[in-house]
């Protein structure tokens, strides 16, 4: 027979583990549910994108704006993001009329408005997926707000900054690709000389001035592709 101080700690490890046991039950039932939710999820906006996907085909085929316009029209909730990401996705792969006609969807759509608004987002994720839109979009009306909080910004969304910069492609925003480069460390350095290039000919000075100013930067083999593309573009005219 156990003597009677023993039961309660008896007690205690039985009810410990069957409350244990239903927490574990809990977390697997969550687990799975979270699971079913984004395969769900995930389903839904795939038929969706797919039905939207009709306005990417118009502009191809050449339709009028206001046809595409109304392939592009949100129709449920949640339809707006999943819009955007169907124009975003595509502008990424054209260029030409298909773009333009890409973009000024997206501008009477109201994505470029909607994006410049989340720059001044509290979250950095909604900030930084703002700045990568605005710059697929090449809005050049981000400009200014990127480079209002580019100096503030963590060094991870300076580089979605820069990047977004470059996809703009404004000439006059490349001596803040040189000013942003002072405070990467070392390794970045390459990343955002490889986006000045993307400017072309107006890049060759600041290039030059980013690899002067940190030449241990860039390995020596890296340092030679990005001295074949300054010397390229100093060939060709303006």
């Amino acid at each position: 027979m156990l003597p009677d101080q023993t039961r309660p700690s008896i007690l205690y490890v039985i009810y410990a583990s069957a409350v244990m046991f239903w927490l574990v039950l809990l977390l697997m039932a969550y687990i799975l549910a979270l699971r079913s939710y984004h395969a769900l999820r995930g389903a839904y906006r795939e038929r969706r994108k797919a039905f939207f996907r009709k306005g990417v085909e118009l502009v191809l085929l050449e339709e009028p704006l206001e046809s595409v316009l109304e392939a592009f029209r949100p129709r449920r909730p949640f339809d707006q993001e999943i819009v955007q990401e169907v124009l975003l996705d595509s502008m990424r792969q054209l260029q030409g009329p298909p773009f333009d006609a890409l973009r000024e969807a997206a501008i009477r759509l109201g994505s470029i408005d909607r994006n410049l608004h989340r720059l001044r987002s509290w979250s950095r994720h909604t900030r930084g997926r703002a700045m990568e839109a605005l710059g697929v979009m090449r809005a050049e009306g981000a400009i200014v707000q990127i480079l209002d909080i580019l100096e503030h910004e963590t060094l991870d969304l300076k580089l979605v900054a820069l990047r977004a910069l470059a996809c703009i492609k404004d000439p006059a925003t490349l001596p803040y690709f040189v000013k942003t480069a002072q405070e990467l460390p070392p390794p970045m350095l390459t990343r955002v000389g490889s986006m000045m290039l993307e400017f072309g000919h107006p890049a060759v000075p600041h290039v030059q001035k980013l690899i002067n100013m940190h030449p241990g930067a860039f390995a020596p083999r890296v340092l030679e592709e990005m001295l074949k593309g300054v010397a390229s573009d100093l060939e060709t005219p303006s």
